[in-house]
């Protein structure tokens, strides 16, 4: 399989800055571009994030239809075992 990547960053919540500091936060740069594409040590782009949500909605796809697969089988038996209850009612009375 594909290796899998683990990343740790550190993120500051500040939840009730004062007004010059978060002044001091917002002013200027909004922080480092994320690139269109990757490139050498620059692993996320734009492109890979792109990918990834097209990944992402592709495994929901296939899990939704999974599940409507298997509910459908899950009404189908329980339809089964009140027949199957039915029968073995009614196999029960006209024993006795």
């Amino acid at each position: 399989g594909k290796p899998v990547n683990n990343f740790f960053y550190e993120e500051l919540i500040f939840s009730e800055p004062t007004e010059e500091f978060f002044d001091a936060l917002t002013r200027g740069s909004h922080g480092p571009e994320i690139p269109l594409k990757a490139s050498g040590n620059q692993i996320f782009s734009l492109e890979s994030e792109a990918a990834e949500c097209e990944r992402l909605e592709s495994a929901v796809s296939q899990v939704t239809e999974k599940y409507g697969e298997y509910k459908s089988r899950v009404r189908a038996a329980e339809i089964e075992i009140a027949e199957l209850r039915r029968d073995i009612a009614a196999l029960e009375s006209a024993r006795q």
